[in-house]
């Protein structure tokens, strides 16, 4: 069983303790033994930590189900149809592939579920060299690396806003699959989005790891609530996304930055002035804007988290080089001069 967890206990990010407890007993009860828990936390964090932050110890030494950390595990390469991952032996060894993933929200994908959880089976080195890929391409290929042979979505509290949670929506639900692209389709539909704007949907159906054809689809709903849940503004999460460039950043570090950039703005953090500012930044934003982000950004997380910023400045001359080579020196160097001023004065 491929869970879904992480360090970072806030409501809304990981699989329910209960609710594992409550999937093993039904196994057991029906003649399963053979079973074994496996989880790689993301890059930066520890999976044995998060395995005691989570209480998922004492689960697994009263079921007698062996846990698997998939960071500890050797890289197998697999051609995953035209793309060539290192997957974590574990994933390979199984003969039935049970994926338990909390139904989320996530600041770059939009959406977390059947499809992207596999990613915790991957090796450090793999979820790094992910992001420098574009995290679409690789998700949709390794869906045909990894077989899911039975996906149990956990819909209970999920954060449909942030992937680390800290903002749940009790939706009281399980819906189960078995068809992976299938069931991120129906995701998007849930959360209100069109399977267009998660590329990785289409990229895993266009190398036949599953049909995202809702049409198609024969759907049960059992014991439906009486009321329905009230979801998450997804807007506020675009318009924040779209003040950051992610470039290559990693789901920890950006996952982060949003919804701190988020709590600030509704804890009133920000003056009106900064919350102007902090509005106009954008992919087209004038110069101005630009020179002035990376010093109010700086100001507004020590602001937050209590602590002195460090800004780490990396291969700056790469930039000087291209305008050098295009002809336009004199403006970037410009502008470098006046990013660096206001940042680091």
């Amino acid at each position: 069983m491929k869970i879904d967890m992480h360090c970072h206990v806030k409501e809304g990010s990981i699989d329910s303790k209960v609710s594992l407890d409550e999937y093993i007993t039904k196994l057991k009860e029906h003649g399963f033994e053979n079973l074994v828990l496996m989880e790689g936390s993301w890059v930066g964090e520890k999976t044995a930590y998060a395995f005691e932050v989570c209480g998922y110890r004492e689960l697994t030494e009263r079921f007698g189900v062996p846990f698997v950390d998939a960071q500890k595990e050797r890289p197998v390469t697999v051609d995953c149809k035209g793309m060539e991952l290192h997957i974590c032996a574990c994933a390979l060894d199984v003969d039935f592939m049970i994926n338990v993933p909390v139904m989320k929200g996530h600041c770059q994908t939009h959406i977390t579920c059947a499809l992207k959880n596999m990613k915790g089976l991957l090796p450090n080195p793999e979820k790094r060299r992910f992001h420098t890929k574009g995290l679409h391409g690789p998700i949709g290929h390794l869906a045909a690396g990894i077989r899911q042979d039975f996906i149990l979505v956990d819909s209970i509290c999920g954060d449909l806003s942030f992937e680390d949670g800290g903002n749940p929506t009790v939706m009281n639900r399980i819906f189960t699959a078995k068809d992976p692209v299938l069931c991120d389709a129906y995701v998007c539909r849930l959360l209100g989005y069109k399977t267009e704007e998660v590329p990785y949907i289409g990229i895993a159906e266009s190398l036949g790891a599953g049909s995202a054809d809702l049409s198609c689809a024969v759907i049960r709903k059992l014991n439906q609530p009486d009321a329905r849940a009230v979801l998450p503004d997804r807007r506020k999460v675009l318009r924040l996304s779209e003040a950051v460039d992610e470039v290559d950043s990693c789901s920890a570090c950006y996952g982060y930055l949003i919804p701190a950039l988020d709590l600030l703005d509704k804890e009133g953090l920000m003056d009106e002035k900064e919350r102007e500012l902090f509005q106009a930044v954008s992919r087209d934003m004038d110069e101005d804007i630009a020179v002035m982000s990376l010093n109010m950004l700086s100001k507004l997380l020590m602001r937050y988290y209590g602590r002195k910023v460090l800004i780490l400045i990396d291969e700056y001359d790469t930039p000087m080089q291209e305008a050098f080579v295009c002809g336009h020196w004199d403006e970037m160097a410009s502008f470098m001069k006046n990013l660096f001023h206001a940042a680091l004065k």
